[in-house]
Parts: structure tokens; sequence; C-alpha cells
């Protein structure tokens, strides 16, 4: 039985809890009085483990239908391929299944027919991010801002970035500007990192 990252730190509890029951109880106990406190742990592990499987094969259906999600996708492509809005479907699919440089090359078809559509340069600029493009990131940010000098995400996403490159000064700039725009996240990034 295999456990993704989200689970692991669960069964590495529920391993130290069964660890524990079974030096309380011990293989052969002795104490009639210690046996329906084991029988009550082994349940309440049991139960446990249970849990953290069933959301193990939840995660696995999701995988599945994103799988047959993208298939669909692919099919509907191959049949249109002018029809640019399954591109950034696609996209987004990719991107979940952490397949960022198909993902942007889907999100870069998109774009092609679509050169003013914020949504996509919102998802190629954080595809870029995860790709460690940063200065493509930015460019991205920089057009949904000359697309819509409002859009606050746009320059909390900016902020983020410089973050990460060490430019805090230029963070603090984007995150004033963001916060001025209400980005509920931007107001704690700034109280933490620039008011100071």
């Amino acid at each position: 039985m295999g456990f993704s990252q989200d689970n692991l730190q669960n069964y590495m509890d529920f391993m130290k809890l069964f660890k524990r029951m079974y030096f309380f109880c011990g293989y052969k106990s002795k104490f009639a009085q210690k046996m329906p406190k084991c029988s009550f742990l082994s349940i309440l592990f049991i139960l446990l483990l249970q849990n953290c499987t069933a959301q193990e094969k939840e995660k696995n259906k999701s995988n599945i239908s994103q799988e047959q999600q993208l298939q669909a996708l692919h099919d509907a492509i191959a049949q249109k391929p002018s029809e640019s809005r399954l591109y950034l479907q696609r996209a987004y699919i990719l991107d979940s299944l952490q397949n960022y440089l198909d993902a942007l090359q889907d999100v870069n078809k998109f774009l092609e027919k679509n050169p003013e559509n914020i949504e996509a340069y919102h998802l190629r600029g954080r595809l870029k991010v995860k790709l460690d493009d940063a200065s493509g990131a930015i460019n991205d940010f920089n057009k949904i801002i000359l697309l819509d000098n409002q859009n606050k995400e746009a320059y909390f996403q900016r902020a983020l970035i410089r973050l990460q490159t060490g430019d805090k000064s230029g963070a603090c700039k984007e995150l004033e500007k963001a916060k001025q725009l209400q980005h509920q996240q931007a107001n704690e990034y700034w109280q933490k990192i620039c008011n100071r």
C-alpha cells in the first residue's frame, strides 16, 4: 500500500500509535485488565488506517477522472484544432497533473488566438513560476496589469516573485499596491515583511 505525501504524515502517526499499542499490550499480555484497552486501541488503529486508505483511494479516483478528462480533451482537439478554449481547459488539467511544459504549450496556443485573455496570462505566469522562469512570469503579470491596472492578484503575484528573487523593496511596492486594491493576503504579507 503506497501513500501520497499528503497522507504520509498520517500514516507515520498511525505507526507510532501502533508501536505504543503493541508495547502497552505486549504480544502475549499477562494482564487481563489490559485486554479491553488493547482491543479498543486495535479497533481505533484499524479505523484510522482505513480512513487514510479511503483518502488515498479518493485521490486516485480524482487522478483517474483527470486522466479521462485529459483524454476527452485530446480527442476534442484532434477533431476541432481551431477551438482555442479546449487548449486552455487542457492546460488547467495538465497543470494539476504537474505536467507544466505541456500546459505551457497549450496556454501559448490559446493566447495566440486570444491575446487579451487575463485568465490565460494568470495561468501562464503561475506555470512559469513553477518552471523557474521568474522574468517570464513577471512579463505575464505585467501584461495583465496593462490590460487591467486594477488587477490585485497580478500585483500580488509579482510581489511573490520579487520575494523569491530577493527583491524585498520591489516586493513591498507590489504588496502596497495590492493592499490598496483590497487583496487580503497582500495585507498579511505586507504586515509581516514590509511593516518593520
